[in-house]
Order: C-alpha cells, then structure tokens, then sequence
C-alpha cells in the first residue's frame, strides 16, 4: 500500500510538471545595433529607436564581450555566457 502511495504521488508530480501548450505563439524581435551604446539613445536624440524600446525590454548599461564583435556578442546575449 505505501509502495503504491509512493508510486502515485511520483506520478502526479510528473504529470503536474510537464509543459503546458500555450494557446498563442509569442513573437520575439531581437534587435541589436552595433557600436551603439547604451546611452546614445537618449544622448543623440533617437526618438524613434526610444519608442520602440519603451514599447519593450531594453538593456541598461550593458557590457560587452571582448573581443568586441558582433558574433561574440550575440552569442552571449543568447545563451547568457560572459567571460
């Protein structure tokens, strides 16, 4: 009987911690300007490029990868990596 307890509390904890499908597909844009810092928003002037962070996520102060390339970059704004 407690073998049987176990077995069926493992089970629903399984079946409680798979993926639910969601009903609508999320649309992620991701867009990166190279050379431009993170202040030169609001340094320069870029109204437009302002309206589009504020409708989103934007990233404060950020620090790059060195070398300080495109590939290297993107690569660690993807996975999360910073050496």
């Amino acid at each position: 009987m407690r073998q049987l307890l176990f077995n069926l509390t493992i089970i629903v904890l399984l079946l409680l911690s798979l993926p639910t499908k969601s009903s609508e597909e999320q649309i992620v844009v991701l867009i990166s300007l190279d050379g431009f810092r993170w202040d030169y928003i609001e340094k320069h002037g870029a109204k437009k490029i302002a309206n589009i962070a504020k409708q989103g996520v934007r990233g404060h102060k950020m620090r790059p990868v060195y070398p300080t390339k495109t590939f290297p970059n993107h690569i660690s704004m993807v996975t999360g990596f910073y050496q």
